[in-house]
């Protein structure tokens, strides 16, 4: 089954290297009225990745985002090209929403 998906691709090489660093990405979300391609908690709110074909395509949809929301542009071609430096990126953009909210105690514990 795994040879249908391709290794290449990188919104699948972005998605998997989030979930080996253990962040829960989840897909195809909306950020109220604006489609994201990952989404992943944060303690402050959620931070909404969209991966775009060309750099020249990014929008500025910050004023539509909902409160508690961050919207980062990663272009197809720097995910392909410098993965470690998107992943740095997002890193930063969790710590500005507080972290992420895994090892945070839950109710049960």
């Amino acid at each position: 089954m795994k040879d249908l998906f391709r290794t290449d691709d990188p919104f699948e090489r972005l998605w998997n290297a989030l979930r080996e660093h253990r962040l829960r990405p989840l897909k195809n979300r909306l950020a109220g009225d604006y489609p994201v391609d990952i989404t992943l908690r944060a303690r402050g709110g959620y931070l909404g990745i969209r991966c775009i074909e060309d750099e020249a395509a990014c929008e500025s949809p910050a004023a539509l985002l909902p409160e508690r929301w961050q919207l980062l542009q990663l272009p197809v071609e720097r995910i392909r090209h410098d993965l470690n430096g998107c992943l740095r990126q997002i890193g930063a953009a969790l710590v500005e929403l507080g972290g992420s909210v895994l090892g945070l105690p839950t109710a049960e514990t």
